[in-house]
């Protein structure tokens, strides 16, 4: 609706960009597979989400078409990459065992998180009445994210790094 109604841009193309937001979902999990080969379920999961939030923040600095559909392709391929990263770091944290209590534990968490998140953000688009802080929002929350993931990855490779010294 934001494409349609605030920027201007149609129906037509605003249905487009949530067709390919649907093509990112699709490949999203093969992206994150590969990730996960080559920089390891924590570096894959630390790059997902500084992917999404980048995309999330091209709204609020760019309205071109090249710039909708990157964003709304990544967005769309991070839904459930960043899923299947989280279980499989999980999986690596937990091991077999314990992964089913913690992945109950995270899916209940990001439920309650996805609730109150949609609706402090309905409230701050009922305040503002624009889409555009919701972007700005969703970036600076994921880039928190991504500097916990990398103080985390700091550490862990710190503590790596001198138990093979």
């Amino acid at each position: 609706m934001t494409l349609a109604r605030q920027v201007g841009m149609g129906q037509a193309i605003a249905s487009f960009q949530w067709a390919v937001l649907g093509v990112g979902a699709v490949f999203g999990p093969f992206i994150a597979g590969r990730a996960a080969k080559k920089f390891g379920w924590h570096g894959a999961l630390l790059s997902g989400f500084l992917a999404k939030s980048i995309a999330t923040a091209l709204p609020v600095i760019s309205v071109s078409m090249a710039s909708i559909t990157v964003s709304s392709f990544v967005v769309g391929a991070m839904i459930p990459g960043i899923v299947a990263l989280t279980a499989g770091r999980l999986s690596e944290i937990m091991g077999p065992a314990g992964h089913k209590k913690i992945w109950g534990m995270a899916t209940a968490m990001f439920a309650a998180s996805q609730a109150a998140g949609g609706y402090a953000l309905a409230f701050v688009y009922s305040f503002l009445g624009t889409y555009e802080a919701l972007f700005s929002i969703g970036a600076v929350i994921l880039a928190s994210g991504v500097l916990l993931l990398s103080t985390r990855y700091l550490i862990v490779r710190k503590a790596t790094q001198m138990e093979k010294n």
